[in-house]
């Protein structure tokens, strides 16, 4: 009797055992699974963002390459990118918002107060001899989420910053989203538009333009107790 109770207590024992490994081994394996799916879920996650980042700086990476042909025939400009120069925009608002010979433009639309504009936009002037005056970006995307601009505490103030200082360090103090880039001649000028509170309670909007060197040293800045309609 003895025996066999010895017998019966031995084989219990490594039944268990034997249920407790298969348990842990698919325990083990449900969570490499979760891994894997995890870390693809993961990586794809970064692709869908790298490609949106990419998507968003088209307009900017345009306006990179055609900024280089300001003093340069139109011509030339179009002949050297892969870039294309339409005589008007394919958004009717577009056309009666600022002067310009030539524009590139997203295809893609926002609605800013019922009305379609671009994504972006690039609006390109040139002289009597089709060469390349100006060439100013202008992201309609910052206007979509507000026509004024970023909501701030007060009235933005640089009389900190002298000549010469680094643009980054200039915007880094501004903390808002940059609304237009303007390539006129020997200087860029960049645009943020923002509002606040002010004494009587009321909204003030601002416009304010900062001007560098193409060096992007600081030149100066200008503050607009207003807002134009939208691209001045």
């Amino acid at each position: 009797m003895r025996k066999e109770l010895q017998k019966t207590n031995i084989f219990s024992s490594k039944e268990k055992k034997n249920k407790n490994t298969d348990s842990k081994i698919k325990k083990e394996t449900k969570l490499k699974i979760f891994g894997a799916v995890a870390v693809t879920a993961l990586i794809i996650g970064l692709i869908i963002t790298i490609i949106v980042m990419v998507d968003d700086n088209t307009g900017l990476n345009f306006t990179d390459d055609l900024k280089e042909y300001v003093g340069e025939p139109v011509k030339t400009a179009i002949n050297e990118t892969d870039v294309y120069f339409a005589d008007e925009s394919a958004f009717d608002a577009v056309n009666f918002i600022t002067e310009f010979d030539y524009i590139v433009e997203d295809d893609k639309d926002v609605v800013i107060d019922g009305v379609k504009y671009p994504e972006w936009a690039i609006f390109i002037s040139a002289n009597d001899k089709d060469v390349i005056t100006r060439v100013k970006y202008v992201d309609f995307r910052i206007l979509k989420k507000n026509p004024k601009g970023v909501k701030v505490d007060s009235e933005i103030n640089l009389d900190k910053f002298t000549m010469g200082d680094k643009y980054k360090k200039v915007a880094k103090a501004i903390d808002c989203d940059v609304f237009a880039i303007d390539y006129n001649g020997p200087s860029v000028t960049y645009e943020y538009r923002y509002y606040y509170k002010n004494d009587f309670k009321d909204e003030q909007g601002m416009t304010l333009k900062v001007v560098c060197d193409l060096e992007g040293g600081y030149t100066y800045s200008t503050s607009q107790r207003s807002i134009p309609d939208y691209v001045d």
